[in-house]
């Protein structure tokens, strides 16, 4: 399944929920930093970002397809990161 079909098929199961942000869909992500010890990912991987969940009482997750074929999700105001086309 292409990023493209991934986003699509999340957008329309979860579009109807407002903590549901598509607004950066398909954009490029690359990771600046992340103190998550268990994963494998490095500074300056990137992947494509499917959407972001917002969450009342906690940070927002930005939920990523990485090109390496992990799915770690950055946390707003944690992780570091920059969004590029």
């Amino acid at each position: 399944m292409t990023d493209y079909e991934r986003i699509k098929a999340l957008q329309e199961l979860l579009s109807k929920d407002e903590k549901y942000d598509f607004e950066l869909s398909g954009k490029r992500i690359r990771l600046i930093y992340t103190d998550d010890r268990h994963t494998e990912l490095k500074p300056y991987d990137e992947g494509t970002i499917e959407l972001i969940q917002r969450i009342e009482g906690s940070e927002d997750q930005v939920w990523v397809q990485w090109d390496s074929g992990s799915s770690l999700m950055m946390l707003v105001g944690k992780d570091r990161y920059e969004v590029f086309e």
